[in-house]
């Protein structure tokens, strides 16, 4: 295992668990990724408001809509925000590859417990 040469570790190779590993890389520190399975294929299907989607994802919209609707109580109710629908696969490989390319390395494993020193 290589904990003693890491700053920090982040559990799971998920969606935030790509971006804050990413993030915390691009900041200097030296992160490693444990999961059981770090490239299993994500299941979930993700989405957002266009107006918050980073550039670096716009490669992996699938579907956009202009106008969103939702039934509140019955009634549907329109947002005039533009939403898209994301690429599950697309959008782990960017995540994944952005996270290497600072600098994460992964470990197939579980975390079992956790402690940490006071400092």
């Amino acid at each position: 295992m290589f904990l003693e040469e890491i700053d920090i570790a982040v559990l799971g190779a998920g969606p935030a668990a790509c971006a804050i590993a990413a993030a915390c890389a691009g900041a200097g520190l030296r992160v490693g990724g444990v999961a059981p399975t770090p490239r299993m294929p994500w299941s979930a299907r993700y989405g957002m408001w266009r107006s918050e989607l980073p550039s670096h994802l716009a490669g992996c919209v699938r579907a956009s809509w202009a106008t969103t609707s939702v039934q509140i109580g019955g009634d549907d109710v329109a947002i005039p925000a533009a939403y898209v629908a994301l690429d599950s696969a697309a959008l782990q490989q960017v995540l994944l590859r952005r996270a290497e390319q600072a600098g994460v390395r992964w470990t197939v494993g579980v975390a079992n417990g956790v402690t940490h020193d006071q400092t």
